[in-house]
């Protein structure tokens, strides 16, 4: 697929992690106004949270952040948050932490 331009490096990686999975992702979906990541497989929503999503020298997440957060949990049947400093490095370790993630490992 091709990423837009305001995909963060993040955003992208975790995009093609899930399409190596085999998953059906649509990227940069968009839920009633809400943009969302990544949808897959039409139900669970994904979201990479950057370091712009949290308070400053802080792990605790923007008002902004937890209140698109809320309101996707309640419009979605699952919503799978994966937050920056909590991204693998490792090509095999990324695709284990995204099976964990999705419930399929």
């Amino acid at each position: 697929h091709k990423y837009a331009a305001q995909d963060s490096p993040g955003q992208s990686q975790v995009i093609a992690y899930l399409e190596e999975l085999g998953y059906n992702v649509q990227a940069e979906a968009h839920i009633w106004y809400i943009s969302i990541d990544a949808m897959v497989d039409g139900c669970t929503g994904v979201e990479f949270d950057g370091p712009t999503h949290y308070l400053w020298q802080s792990l605790r997440p923007t008002g902004k952040t937890l209140m698109k957060r809320r309101i996707l949990e309640v419009l979605l049947r699952k919503l799978v948050v994966i937050p920056y400093y909590e991204w693998p490095s490792d090509h095999m370790a990324r695709l284990d932490y995204l099976r964990s993630a999705l419930g399929s490992g």
